[in-house]
């Protein structure tokens, strides 16, 4: 199998989903692989025949969207919401149809992969608000999962009844499919800075967020892991979820890295953005180099994607955060000047001086 993977340097919402339908268009992946939960969302957007088609995709990875991928591999690392998975099929799915793309692949999700109940929102709503936390209650399924209740075992056991192209399969028969694939896309979710080990604990999410943790919760095979191709996906300036203070007035989703500081949307002089699953305005933050060479390093990054170069107001601005990348040993090889994916655009084919002239 040839795989390429696809990774967040920062804190998430780094654009993961616009990169990953960019090389699916590109690369014609037949599997795409994940281990997704619902507390992170992936977004893509593209226009055909002039009307715009923005997919959403919280379980799903986004080359699902994509008509090349004959299968989706969701691993005994997901945390599974039924509702959420039913929900993004069908709105999939209808996308699809109307482009003449079809219906969706085989989705094919391991017998071992965990499930959400409103029971463990609700655990974590009483809890986890002062971390920041998205609430959604993966954790605390996880927990439960690792305690190894035999009343809730698995997610085949459990709540998932099969619908349309969904399957819940059992081990041997998830392998056989991850052998049969050739070349194939493994989205991961979320961002390197925020894994329960990187630095930044206890305000982080419930797992490592690194490619090697991606690739142990799908299941990829040890050759396949070592012969990946390994893109990682980073922002001008990065952002981290808001402070739940409407809930827990010291609430705080956390510090940033000692060479960056917080800023505010005013100061960049645009619209403040929200998360794609809470809604709540995100904090924005200064470009970290300390934090992007560890992320490098971590992952094994070959090529990077920058993305929202358009909040940029000068070629030096630009000329910094590359040579920050390019001195880790990875090198910038798109960058986004939007949120489609007609806004990716190859660096060395980027008219830079002539691109801030028009905004300036």
């Amino acid at each position: 199998m040839k795989l390429h993977a696809v990774v967040d340097l920062q804190f998430g919402s780094t654009g993961k989903g616009l990169l990953a339908g960019y090389l699916t268009r590109k690369n014609h992946y037949d599997t795409a692989i994940s281990a997704n939960s619902t507390q992170a969302g992936h977004t893509y957007v593209e226009t055909q025949n002039g009307k715009r088609y923005e997919w959403i995709a919280r379980h799903l990875p986004i080359a699902a969207a994509l008509p090349s991928v004959k299968q989706v591999l969701s691993g005994p690392g997901a945390m599974i919401e039924p509702a959420v998975l039913e929900a993004e099929c069908a709105i999939f799915e209808q996308q699809r149809i109307e482009l003449g793309r079809g219906q969706l692949p085989e989705i094919l999700i391991h017998e071992n992969a965990g499930i959400i109940l409103q029971y463990h929102q609700e655990e974590e709503r009483a809890t986890m608000a002062g971390v920041g936390s998205t609430m959604k209650g993966v954790g605390a399924a996880l927990v439960q999962k690792i305690r190894r209740n035999r009343h809730l075992p698995n997610i085949a056991a459990h709540a998932l009844h099969e619908f349309g192209p969904v399957r819940v399969v059992k081990h041997r028969d998830y392998l056989a499919c991850m052998a049969n694939a050739r070349e194939a896309i493994l989205e991961g979710s979320q961002g390197y800075s925020l894994g329960i080990n990187s630095g930044f604990y206890p305000y982080t999410t419930s797992r490592e967020c690194t490619v090697t943790q991606l690739m142990s919760d799908a299941l990829v095979p040890f050759d396949a892991a070592a012969g990946a191709r390994v893109y990682g996906v980073a922002r001008t300036y990065p952002i981290r979820v808001a402070n739940r203070t409407d809930i827990d007035p010291t609430s705080s989703s956390g510090p940033c890295y000692p060479d960056q500081v917080e800023m505010s949307w005013d100061e960049l002089g645009q619209t403040p953005e929200v998360t794609t699953v809470t809604k709540k305005t995100r904090r924005v933050f200064s470009f970290s180099p300390t934090q992007i060479t560890q992320a490098i390093y971590a992952n094994g990054v070959d090529s990077v994607f920058l993305n929202f170069v358009n909040y940029l107001r000068s070629v030096d601005q630009l000329d910094d955060i590359v040579d920050a990348i390019d001195s880790t040993g990875a090198d910038v090889e798109w960058i986004g000047l939007g949120p489609s994916v007609d806004d990716v655009v190859a660096l060395r084919e980027f008219d830079i001086d002539s691109y801030f002239r028009r905004v300036a």
